[in-house]
Parts: C-alpha cells; structure tokens; sequence
C-alpha cells in the first residue's frame, strides 16, 4: 500500500465515525473497534463494550456533533497512523458551545475492514 492510498483510508474513516456519531449510532461506532481496543480521554478504556458505554455518556453530556478533520496520515507496516483535529458541537446544557481538540487512530485491517485499536482524544 501506497501512502496515497493510507490517506483515503484515513480520511473514509474519520468520514464515517463523524457520520455515525452525528446520527447518534453508538452499536455501529462501536464495530468501528477492535475487540480489545482502547481508548485514552478523559478515560482510558479498553473492549468495544467499554468504548461504547464511553462514548453514549460523552454523548449524553450533550456533545451531539462533531467535525473530524484528517491532519496527517503515516503507514507503518500494515498500520496506517492519524493525527485529527475535531470539533465538539453542543446541545441540550452544552447548546452553542464548542469544544476544540485532537486525536489519533491506529487503525488495522481486521477481516477486509479497518478498524482502530488505539484511539486517543485531548
């Protein structure tokens, strides 16, 4: 693979986890995880059950929607590497706010999908 190719992989990626979060699809952002991912935020967890119940809670705080811009993308062996920078959008006690931060993904191919094990939010 070409790292051409590892950007629009990357960027196909943040496409559908914004999507999926915007719409509020927690079981389908879930499946974006390996089995014993992890996740390091405000919370280090680990297995999709764990990231799920996550990231229903930071929803249920009232960030609804986010923006995910793709900043630099790096192949390693058969990983691919994502530096983002996102935007939180606030509803309910958090209407009007936005909330400014970056992130990375390591993404794997797991059966033809690429999914991440590592995920970490500031």
């Amino acid at each position: 693979m070409e790292l051409n190719e590892a950007k629009k992989i990357a960027d196909a990626f943040n496409n559908k986890y914004e999507k999926l979060w915007n719409e509020n699809k927690i079981q389908e952002l879930s499946e974006l995880y390996t089995n014993k991912s992890i996740l390091v935020g405000y919370e280090t967890v680990e297995g999709r059950m764990k990231i799920s119940q996550l990231l229903q809670t930071i929803i249920d705080q009232g960030w609804t929607k986010i923006e995910i811009q793709t900043v630099k993308v790096e192949l390693l062996d058969d990983v691919i590497l994502i530096a983002n920078e996102y935007q939180a959008i606030g509803s309910g006690e958090n209407k009007g706010e936005i909330m400014k931060a970056k992130s990375s993904q390591v993404l794997t191919k797991l059966n033809n999908s690429w999914l991440t094990a590592m995920h970490t939010t500031t």
